[in-house]
C-alpha cells in the first residue's frame, strides 16, 4: 500500500476498515483517535477480514465485532484483560519509541455468531480459514481470532477457576480441539 486507505474503504466483502477501528465497548467508552498510521496494520486487517471473517459470515452469517483494532491511544484506556505485546490487536503500530507494539505480527479481532455457540464457531474457524491463533473461551464468550502472513495455527483453550477470578490459558492441539463438546466437560461459560 503506497497510501493510507479511507476508513470507510472495503477491507473484505462483509467489512470496512472502520469496523475494526471505532469497534466494541473499549472504543464507545472511549473515543479516541484509534487511526492506524502503519500501511502493514490495514494489509493485516484486510488479510483477517478476508481469510476469516468473510468466510465466516458467508457460512454462519452476521457476527458482531466485540473488540477489534487498538492503536496506542485506546490501549491507555484498556486497563484489564488484555496483553498488548502479543495479542495482535495492535497489528502493526508502533510505540512512542518506535518498536511495534505486538511483536507478532498479523491482526486480531473478538466475536461472535448469534447464530451459533462459539465452540462450534471456533471449530470450524479451525477446520475451514487460514488463522493464526484462536482463543476460545466459552461456548457463549466471543473468540479471539487472528490472521498473519505465516499463520501458526495456534489454539489456545482458556479456562476460568470456578472459585477465583484466575484463568488458565493452555495450547491444545487441533485434533483434541475439534473433538472438544459441551457435554464432556468442556463447557465454560
Amino acid at each position: 500500500m503506497s497510501r493510507l486507505p479511507s476508513l470507510d474503504d472495503a477491507c473484505g466483502k462483509h467489512f470496512i476498515y472502520r469496523d475494526f477501528i471505532e469497534c466494541g465497548d473499549a472504543w464507545t467508552n472511549n473515543p479516541v483517535d484509534n487511526v492506524p498510521r502503519q500501511p502493514e496494520t490495514y494489509a493485516s486487517l484486510t488479510r483477517l477480514a478476508t481469510e476469516v471473517l468473510d468466510p465466516v459470515i458467508e457460512r454462519f452469517g452476521d457476527i458482531e465485532l466485540t473488540y477489534g483494532f487498538s492503536g496506542a491511544e485506546l490501549l491507555k484506556h484498556v486497563k484489564q484483560g488484555i496483553a498488548p505485546k502479543i495479542d495482535q490487536h495492535a497489528a502493526q503500530e508502533l510505540s512512542s519509541r518506535g518498536s511495534t507494539i505486538c511483536t507478532r505480527g498479523g491482526a486480531a479481532c473478538d466475536f461472535f455468531s448469534t447464530q451459533l455457540d462459539s465452540l462450534r464457531l471456533a471449530q470450524w474457524i479451525v477446520s475451514n480459514t487460514n488463522f493464526d491463533r484462536l482463543y476460545y473461551y466459552g461456548p457463549r464468550r466471543p473468540i479471539h481470532v487472528s490472521a498473519a502472513i505465516e499463520p501458526k495455527r495456534q489454539i489456545v483453550s482458556v479456562k476460568r477457576d470456578k472459585n477465583s477470578r484466575s484463568v488458565r490459558p493452555s495450547v491444545v492441539s487441533e485434533a483434541t480441539f475439534l473433538t472438544m463438546n459441551l457435554t464432556n466437560g468442556d463447557e465454560q461459560s
